[in-house]
């Protein structure tokens, strides 16, 4: 016990980093993996990193989705976990042929360009198993190749007429399922998957204390603050991803 709590001390940075990251998933349904992943590379090898994050990920998802169980629309979750588990394989088959700098770098400027894109004709997009399956493709193909499936469906919910507690709810569901689907190909396809276990088990505190806080803090944010916080960590993440890489 004593040699983990020195790990942990050694493990401060990276420790604050994903504090941060499941304190404002907990608020807005993701970021999880989009703040935490370009921090975490500034610690980690960057394949080792989206490997960590899926584990980090599904542990938090997993949580937060039995919690939210009620405001979850499952029938729209289930289609667009088919079209992940349709393109995931494909996601994967890039990630073990392609730098991952060069991923980061083309991912974050076709979010970029959508988010912006839609920006500025304010779309409203209805909810049908069509549109489900193919965001569903996009975000398979992203969780695989950079570990960040959160933007196309961030962008989905956002746009569609969706409540506050409604949209986490189903984001959160969504990533817990996607992330299990993701483990599994990369498991499947002999990933070794213990070192990255080693680092989640000094990691996994802060993600616990931040989804407690984050959870707390909830119901003080507005909605308007809600809709605002979400398109600004996808600008952000995208940016610095764009940064990190070059």
């Amino acid at each position: 016990m004593e040699a983990y709590g020195m790990e942990l001390a050694a493990h401060v940075l990276p420790l604050l980093a994903l504090f941060f990251a499941a304190f404002m998933q907990s608020i807005t349904g993701f970021g999880l993996v989009m703040i935490a992943s370009p921090l975490l590379m500034l610690f980690y090898d960057a394949k080792l990193s989206i490997e960590l994050m899926m584990l980090i990920s599904f542990i938090g998802n997993l949580t937060q989705a039995i919690l939210l169980r009620r405001d979850t629309n499952w029938r729209m979750i289930g289609w667009l976990i088919l079209g992940a588990v349709i393109s995931q394989p494909i996601g994967y088959l890039i990630f073990v042929s392609l730098p991952t700098n060069t991923l980061k770098i083309v991912v974050s400027v076709v979010i970029l360009l959508a988010i912006s894109f839609l920006q500025m004709l304010h779309p409203r997009l209805a909810i049908t198993p069509r549109h489900s399956i193919a965001i569903g493709l996009i975000a398979g193909v992203m969780a695989t190749t950079t570990g960040i499936s959160g933007p196309p469906i961030a962008l989905y919910f956002a746009y569609a007429s969706m409540a506050p507690r409604e949209l986490r709810a189903n984001c959160i569901s969504y990533f817990m399922l996607s992330n299990l689907a993701a483990l599994v190909t990369f498991t499947g396809g002999g990933i070794d998957m213990r070192p990255a276990l080693h680092e989640f088990l000094y990691l996994l505190p802060a993600l616990f204390v931040g989804i407690a806080c984050g959870q707390a803090a909830f119901r003080y944010v507005p909605t308007k603050l809600f809709r605002r916080l979400i398109f600004a960590l996808l600008y952000l993440t995208c940016i610095y991803s764009i940064w990190s890489a070059l």
